[in-house]
């Protein structure tokens, strides 16, 4: 196995201090009155990265990421800990970072390319590609502050994949760039990891880090969490994410529909046309939905919707039963409050092969203002076993027609 970066328990403790007359104190005391706050930004982060291979950063914003990129680039002194890497490390972290303001962009690409110690004649060369994949035009000429975000994105990121280092440390700054030039950074990274380059690549982009990374490390609050294949990793990180947001999401409906006396979701299911509760099922199926409610004023006139999605949140399909022209049933229960149950079925599913995820919500009669709602209340597999490809099979027909 050939490693080209290890990190071994690092950690990074930053201190924070209040007001500049606390600093003041305790450089004064030498350190004998403490008067700072420790907030720790990496604690104990161990892995190994091989060469040739494309890994990948998620995580919250303040999970330690980019201090963890800064520290492997050797931008930010470690704490606690150790870290090699074999060969040349550019770093991508910062837009501005090996450049100055008050030069051009031809300039600052030069400087660049002079850095990188080569004969002169491959300096040229190296030049002239950066200019090219930039593709600024006259604007080259004039001086960097002048440059938007996305034009001093593309001269970064230039300069970077040009550059060929060994290790590459790109910090999400893809995101500020257009799509054009979005997908030809991705394209150009693909091709360097070909030619066995390697590449850290951090984005909140989970579709991205899909496409582009082998492997993906998950931070969390400062410690590795997961390490590994970039499919069943980030799903696991998808997954967390969505629960922390419905559980913020319930906590403030339900404060909200307790003191308005709002309709409130009970129970949402999935089962099959026999009433077997399932959550796998087939394409052809006939599936139902069932959804369960409570409503303290029965006065109030609401609406139940459900939206279908892919299991990367890609909008698929949404109906309500108002759009279907049905009122929701209510009756009184046992203890007094009204209550119903409604069903949504899916005749002979079309939907192919995949995860998908089912929302059900409570709104108004003009599904304007939610009432509850519960995001991935159902979350299915579908599996087809026919020869379709794409989201879901169409009604079709071929009629051949004889030539002339």
């Amino acid at each position: 196995m050939d490693v080209i970066c290890r990190a071994r328990n690092i950690g990074k403790v930053f201190r924070y201090y209040r007001t500049a007359k606390e600093r003041f104190r305790e450089w004064a005391t030498f350190g004998r009155r403490i008067a700072h706050e420790r907030i720790t930004a990496l604690d104990d982060v161990s892995f190994e990265i091989e060469r040739g291979t494309c890994v990948g950063l998620i995580g919250h914003n303040g999970a330690g990421k980019t201090t963890l990129l800064r520290i492997l680039a050797g931008l930010t002194p470690l704490t606690a800990g150790s870290f090699d890497v074999v060969g040349r490390c550019y770093a991508l972290t910062d837009l501005a970072i090996g450049f100055h303001p008050e030069f051009s962009g031809l300039e600052n690409a030069r400087f660049s390319a002079d850095l990188l110690r080569l004969p002169r004649r491959e300096r040229r060369r190296r030049l002239a590609d950066i200019l090219e994949f930039a593709g600024l035009g006259d604007a080259i000429e004039r001086p960097l502050k002048t440059y938007s975000t996305g034009m001093m994105m593309r001269l970064g990121f230039s300069v970077a994949i040009q550059v060929r280092p060994d290790l590459l440390l790109v910090d999400e700054v893809l995101a500020v760039g257009d799509a054009s030039f979005h997908q030809k950074c991705v394209d150009a990274m693909n091709d360097y990891r070909d030619e066995g380059g390697t590449i850290v690549y951090c984005s909140h982009d989970v579709q991205e880090i899909r496409r582009v990374c082998d492997r993906a490390l998950w931070m969390d609050h400062g410690k590795l969490r997961l390490d590994g294949p970039v499919l069943p990793t980030t799903e696991v990180y998808v997954q967390h994410v969505r629960a922390l947001e419905q559980q913020a999401a319930r906590a403030h409906l339900d404060r909200i529909g307790r003191e308005k006396n709002w309709p409130r979701l009970r129970r949402v299911w999935m089962a099959t046309a026999d009433g077997r509760e399932t959550q796998d099922v087939r394409t052809g199926d006939d599936v139902d939905v069932h959804i369960t409610y409570e409503a303290p004023d029965p006065d109030l006139v609401f609406n139940i919707g459900i939206r279908i999605d892919r299991y990367d949140h890609m909008f698929l399909f949404g109906s309500s039963m108002h759009h279907e022209g049905h009122q929701v049933p209510l009756v009184r229960g046992e203890s007094g409050v009204f209550e119903g149950h409604a069903t949504f079925r899916l005749p002979s599913l079309r939907l192919l092969s995949g995860a998908f995820s089912m929302s059900v919500y409570l709104a108004d009669d003009r599904s304007m203002l939610a009432y509850d709602e519960s995001a991935d209340a159902v979350i299915f597999n579908v599996l087809h076993e026919g020869d379709d490809t794409g989201l879901f099979r169409a009604d079709t027909a071929w009629n051949p027609v004889s030539g002339s």
